[in-house]
């Protein structure tokens, strides 16, 4: 499911590596679709457009995997990635990617 939401957005994100990097617009949409589908946002990390490269921002990770047992922790985790993209990216970052667990349950 939420490959699936991620691969939908593959076209708009910058890969670097084996990460899909979105800017702050393209990685809310992300999140509303991911709205549902079960899965967890671990955490998200930022990085900064510097001449023609992309630099992660060290240090400045948000982690939600302490979130991930609780039995909300779909809804918890994606109110709190909401939360701190609601404006922009923090800290000037030009680009936000997700590291998302997919749920392991069935959710009829």
């Amino acid at each position: 499911m939420a490959e699936g939401v991620i691969d939908k957005y593959r076209a708009m994100a910058k890969v670097k590596g084996r990460e899909l990097l979105f800017r702050h617009r393209d990685a809310l949409d992300v999140l509303n679709d991911l709205e549902g589908s079960g899965a967890v946002i671990l955490g998200m990390s930022f990085f900064k457009d510097q001449e023609e490269h992309v630099i992660e921002m060290i240090g400045n990770d948000a982690d939600y995997s302490s979130l991930s047992n609780h039995s909300d922790a779909a809804a918890r985790t994606l109110n709190e990635a909401r939360q701190l993209l609601s404006d922009r990216l923090p800290d000037g970052a030009d680009w936000v990617s997700l590291n998302v667990m997919e749920p392991t349950h069935d959710l009829d």
